[in-house]
């Protein structure tokens, strides 16, 4: 977006399409924008993957299966969502499909169906998580119900926390997903896949984890919180 003052043609700065404006004092000085540089981690490539496999089920799943996109739809208009500030909002059949789904191994089956009159997944029971320094993470958690059944816990955690970090405002980054029995504490080990990704934190450090419990054929649990300390290996 470019900005002019008041007299348009003395003085402008910012971004006009292609083109670059600066001011260096009573000059204008104009240039083609320079492209920014993406720098390319092992999690930004895991992210992008994640992304294309979501986008292939729901390919997959809306040309097989066109009832399922009605249902999807009916669904997102049907059960609008908060944003930070409180303010509903609407998402697309499309959007929700990939808030509430990560990718599995089995998307051409029950990943498909929407969570219709079922009720929201219970929050978890037990929920502990231990971080070592450089890269074992380890999250426990239990979930209780009235009969036994498989149940994916979602798990993200924040950059490391500062006295001025704002909590509303802290970015997450995916953990990984795993399987657990109903009303059995569970212990899900993602230290693989830290070392993979090249996570690493530092003793002292604290870093906000974040469990989501996903039930089959249930809407998502709300999010559950803990505050981890780094503790020396």
């Amino acid at each position: 977006m470019a900005i002019a003052r008041p007299t348009f043609f003395t003085a402008i700065s910012g971004k006009l399409g292609p083109v670059e404006f600066a001011q260096r004092g009573i000059t204008t000085i104009i240039r083609n924008a320079k492209k920014p540089k993406t720098k390319v981690t092992p999690a930004i490539l895991e992210a992008q993957r994640i992304h294309a496999y979501k986008i292939r089920i729901w390919r997959f799943m809306t040309q097989t299966y066109p009832y399922r996109l009605q249902e999807w739809q009916f669904w997102a208009a049907t059960h609008p969502i908060k944003n930070r500030l409180g303010h509903p909002r609407t998402l697309s059949a499309f959007q929700y499909f990939m808030r509430l789904y990560v990718p599995r191994e089995d998307f051409p089956s029950w990943t498909m169906y929407t969570p219709i009159d079922q009720p929201r997944s219970p929050l978890p029971t037990t929920f502990t998580a231990s971080i070592t320094a450089p890269s074992t993470f380890i999250v426990t958690s239990q979930f209780d119900y009235s009969y036994p059944m498989w149940f994916e816990t979602l798990a993200y955690f924040s950059p490391p926390i500062t006295p001025s970090t704002n909590l509303a405002s802290l970015p997450r980054h995916y953990l990984g997903i795993d399987s657990q029995y109903y009303n059995t504490l569970h212990n899900s080990d993602y230290t693989a896949k830290c070392i993979r990704l090249q996570r690493g934190w530092i003793p002292g450090q604290q870093i906000l984890v974040t469990l989501i419990g996903i039930a089959r054929h249930h809407e998502r649990s709300p999010e559950s919180t803990y505050l981890v300390t780094v503790a020396a290996p």
